[in-house]
């Protein structure tokens, strides 16, 4: 009696799991169709910036950040694709709302030092010692060495700024 007990419910429990895993693929709504549309598109603003099209990039990652503003990888990218574009100003709001989702902070850090170095050393060493600060090792975005070198530069030219000001 026990041993079909057992098998009973062990029946009933893979009828109920099977159940359960037919209707986790899809409901009535759609939605795993819409998280298929969304990886799809994921993948086209991906492969768009891969092929250097920019425009295209920065039109489906800020279509897809309309859809979820907390997807800090469409931040990134879209910062990327505005950077490639010559839009510091977007690319640099873009690194911060990916760095404020604890996404890839280091790296948002450092490509925003490299941005204001062109504008601001004073801004650009604050951000390189920040992306220092959140380094997580190697293999794990932009190479301690390569924002150390960074930071050094910056360094360099403020010191030659502090002594000789009209330069």
């Amino acid at each position: 009696m026990k041993r079909i007990f057992n098998r009973s419910f062990l029946l009933v429990a893979i009828l109920i799991f099977g159940i359960g895993c037919k209707d986790s693929g899809s409901n009535q709504n759609g939605e795993t169709g819409e998280v298929n549309v969304y990886y799809e598109e994921e993948t086209a603003a991906f492969e768009a910036y891969q092929h250097s099209d920019y425009q295209k990039c920065i039109k489906i990652t800020s279509d897809l950040i309309r859809k979820d503003s907390f997807n800090a990888s469409n931040y990134y990218l879209r910062a990327s694709a505005k950077w490639a574009e010559g839009d510091g100003k977007g690319a640099k709001s873009d690194y911060l709302s990916s760095s404020n989702l604890d996404y890839r902070v280091s790296d948002c850090y450092y490509s925003m030092g490299i941005l204001e170095m062109f504008l601001n050393d004073a801004q650009a060493q604050r951000y390189l010692e920040k992306a220092i600060e959140n380094y997580k090792g190697p293999g794990k975005g932009v190479e301690l060495s390569l924002i150390k070198k960074k930071l050094a530069e910056v360094k360099e030219r403020l010191n030659r700024k502090d002594l000789n000001p009209k330069n």
